[in-house]
């Protein structure tokens, strides 16, 4: 309708008519400031009714000043401001500048028309480090990197048992993706992936207080393979060896075979043992790490699987047991490695079958019959005496330990074993077919002289008299020792029985067991009376309990808590020994009828995890 037409044609000229008035009272020109999608004028409501001057161009005044009011208006920092008005200015206008003082509106124009392009949020700030292509990093800040990454790695992982499980990161990663079942690593790897192992970890050091569980998972080596693992060790760096009876050495690192190795001929026989050697100072990492057994050599190895030395035996033997330890302190410390030997040479039945017709037959086989008496007897002597041989740098020198003097009878050692010391000194435990343990000290000086002195001999009795065999010896903590026995069979009794020497006489509650056997106050502390076999694998676990396998007729690994030990400080013989019987071990069934033990450490520092390798027969069986 022509009155509301006439109406909005009346306000517009009041609105108009009061910009030009502000613009004339203040000095300003009236500004319209459009940004993105927002419009601002010249005026707004003063609360009151009336109208107030919120921008404006004040010809000749400063560009900061309008700059100021803009961002208030918008909260554009004046830093990202781009203001361009066709009629005022030409360009962007600048700062710490003035607006000409002959500015004004255009003809038909009611106000000046400013756009303003510019954000006000916060833009990200600039990264502190330059940002550096591939191209330009060194070798040096790859490797920082790398390990750097690698810590990190290590410090999430939940343990770092070298034998069984991959390095922490992708490696550990790569089979995240698989269900908790076992799969075959690689031909001669089966086992739980790793994600599932490093679950089995953290539930055992949180629910079970890091006691070992039983649970196998992994299996090293092939079911199929016609050979059996005799011995298993762990090098300084966590690398698992494993020793077969068809002269192979096997070397074990992150679920996988890394060295398969001879340790001898391939058809002349099986490895018999295999010992981790210390690692010394003064070799700088490139001395023995590992020494086998069998064959009749003794050879030792390097971390890489390289030979190094051969020890042969004396002639008609091979070693039966090894054992080696530190002799010395800071530069003068050396390694004593000792050995054991059984008989090999067979005698020919036949060879004196034929009665000699004339003396000179007779003569020739006298001469014979005494030439095989004394092989025997210095077969004897070997078997009963412990080869020592101690390595300083390229320097190796050889001694015995054992009877002198053809003291006692001459039997067989069938068991070495070491105990620790903190004065330089080294002591090496031998035990033999008649009870017997034998113990000697090695002290060496400055001047590489290696002295010896057999300052304790001790004989295992059964209580009903009958004579004992020591079949393996395993050091505990202190002074000490894990020993099992066997009795002798009837016939074995009276010739077995030792002469009268300076001995001391240890009862024990029985004859086939292990004890434990304290060389300090001479008593038998406690009996472990679980298997219905010889116990012929011993190992100390590192939360001080100790693992057994008896023989096939008992076929069972078990699992012993000796903090009962603790209780017992004054045992005077058997009667105050404790007797831990089947009831009160833990059997593992999952592992079952093993040759070896060892345990596989936790390399991850101030971690308490660790697994148990077992060698059952063809493979090794790791369980955790």
């Amino acid at each position: 309708p022509r009155s509301w037409l006439v109406g909005s044609l009346f306000c517009t000229c009041q609105v108009s008519s009061a910009q030009s008035n502000m613009a004339a009272a203040d000095g300003t020109l009236p500004t319209t400031l459009k940004w993105s999608k927002k419009v601002f004028f010249s005026t707004r409501s003063d609360g009151d009714g009336g109208l107030e001057a919120a921008l404006g161009i004040r010809p000749g005044g400063s560009t900061n000043e309008f700059k100021e009011t803009v961002e208030q208006l918008t909260g554009v920092p004046i830093a990202r401001q781009k203001l361009l008005c066709k009629h005022g200015w030409k360009g962007t206008l600048q700062s710490d500048a003035t607006f000409d003082v002959n500015l004004s509106l255009p003809p038909k124009q009611a106000s000046f028309v400013v756009t303003l392009i510019g954000s006000a949020e916060k833009l990200p700030e600039p990264p502190k480090t330059r940002t550096k292509f591939q191209e330009d990093i060194t070798p040096e800040e790859i490797e920082a990197e790398r390990n750097r990454k690698q810590m990190e790695d290590e410090d999430r992982a939940e343990g770092m048992i070298v034998a069984l499980q991959r390095p922490p990161g992708a490696s550990r990663g790569a089979d995240s993706n698989r269900t908790a079942e076992p799969y075959q690593y690689d031909r001669p790897t089966y086992g739980l992936p790793q994600h599932r192992i490093e679950s089995i970890l953290r539930d055992r050091r949180t629910k079970h207080d890091g006691k070992l569980m039983g649970n196998v998972v992994m299996t090293l080596g092939l079911e199929l393979r016609r050979a059996y693992v005799n011995d298993l060790a762990v090098l300084a760096d966590g690398t698992l060896v494993s020793a077969l009876d068809d002269g192979h050495i096997q070397m074990w690192r992150h679920a996988e075979m890394m060295e398969d190795i001879v340790h001898g001929n391939a058809d002349g026989g099986g490895v018999e043992h295999v010992v981790a050697m210390p690692q010394l100072p003064s070799d700088g990492g490139n001395g023995p790490a590992f020494a086998t057994a069998g064959q009749g050599v003794v050879r030792l190895w390097d971390e890489d699987g390289q030979g190094l030395a051969a020890l042969r035996s004396p002639p008609g033997t091979s070693p039966s047991s090894v054992a080696v330890t530190t002799l010395g302190q800071g530069n003068d410390e050396s390694t004593l490695l000792a050995a054991a030997y059984k008989i090999t040479h067979r005698s020919d039945p036949n060879q004196f079958r034929l009665v000699p017709q004339d003396e000179a037959g007779r003569q020739r086989r006298a001469a014979a019959e005494e030439q095989e008496r004394q092989l025997q007897q210095q077969l004897a002597m070997s078997v009963s005496r412990a080869h020592v041989y101690i390595r300083r740098g390229n320097q190796v020198r050889q001694m015995e330990a054992g009877p002198r003097n053809q003291e006692g009878s001459l039997l067989p050692i069938t068991a070495l074993a070491t105990l620790p010391a903190n004065d330089g000194s080294a002591t090496l435990v031998l035990g033999d077919a008649a009870g017997r343990l034998r113990i000697t000290r090695f002290r060496s000086d400055e001047g590489n002289a290696v002295d010896l002195e057999e300052y304790l001999n001790l004989q295992l009795r059964s209580t009903d008299g009958t004579v004992l065999s020591i079949v393996c010896i395993e050091p505990l903590s202190g002074s000490l020792l894990a020993v099992s026995t066997r009795q002798l069979s009837e016939g074995l009794h009276q010739e077995s029985q030792p002469r009268p020497i300076n001995y001391i006489g240890i009862n024990v509650p029985a004859g086939q067991a292990l004890h434990i056997i304290d060389l300090e106050t001479k008593t038998c502390r406690g009996t472990v009376n679980g298997h219905k076999d010889v116990v012929h694998a011993i190992c100390l676990l590192p939360d001080g309990c100790l693992a057994t396998c008896g023989g096939k007729m008992d076929a069972k690994t078990r699992v012993w808590d000796l903090s009962k030990l603790q209780d017992d400080k004054s045992g005077d013989g058997c009667a105050e020994a404790t007797v831990w019987s089947e009831a009160e071990s833990k059997e593992l069934e999952e592992v079952g009828y093993v040759f070896g033990l060892a345990v596989l450490p936790d390399t991850k520092p101030g971690s308490q995890h660790y697994a148990l390798a077992a060698a059952r027969y063809n493979v090794v069986r790791v369980c955790i």
